[in-house]
């Protein structure tokens, strides 16, 4: 979509009528921009057709309700100006007209990414094991968890013959000379 210098990018879904098809939306959107123009006299420029199109095309970058809004004879254009307005104060309208429209799209979307993220957050998760779990799970790795000497026991010399170990060897370790 084409961006007007100067206003927000309006979204597919933010347009019209999403199902209508490009013709349709055009013709609505000239038929829009006939009605503004016709609540004037004839414009003031060299060529009102390419006053009218420009018209066109800004109306196709804004919501329906935001376009409806700026067309309106009490509360928009009509009722604000009394010469026809150019393309830069029309452009300016509808930006007016968009900002509540645009804040309430923004928060609708933080509401629910904020009720996507609480429904996260809620969602069950699987219970912490309890101590006596790890325990188990950490023995059958070889680590003892628990108080000083309550993991099981080897003796001395199933110990120096599992690991290799000689007498000097075993010997050098502190306080293992009074174990053996």
């Amino acid at each position: 979509m084409d961006k007007l210098p100067g206003t927000t990018a309006v979204t597919n879904s933010d347009r019209p009528s999403e199902s209508s098809s490009d013709l349709q939306r055009a013709k609505w959107a000239a038929a829009m921009a006939a009605r503004l123009f016709n609540y004037f006299g004839p414009p003031e420029v060299g060529d009102p057709e390419i006053l009218l199109s420009g018209a066109v095309k800004m109306f196709l970058s804004y919501p329906k309700e935001v376009v409806e809004a700026v067309c309106d004879p009490v509360s928009g254009l009509p009722a604000q100006s009394k010469w026809s307005p150019k393309l830069s104060e029309i452009r300016d309208a509808l930006e007016i007209a968009w900002a509540p429209v645009k804040r309430h799209i923004e928060r609708e979307k933080a509401i629910e990414a904020q009720l996507a993220e609480r429904k996260l957050l809620e969602a069950p998760t699987k219970p912490r094991p309890t101590y006596e779990e790890l325990q188990a799970r950490c023995a059958a790795g070889g680590l003892h968890i628990g108080p000083k000497g309550s993991g099981p026991r080897m003796a001395p010399a199933a110990f120096k013959t599992k690991y290799g170990l000689t007498e000097e060897q075993w010997n050098a370790i502190p306080n293992a000379k009074g174990s053996a």
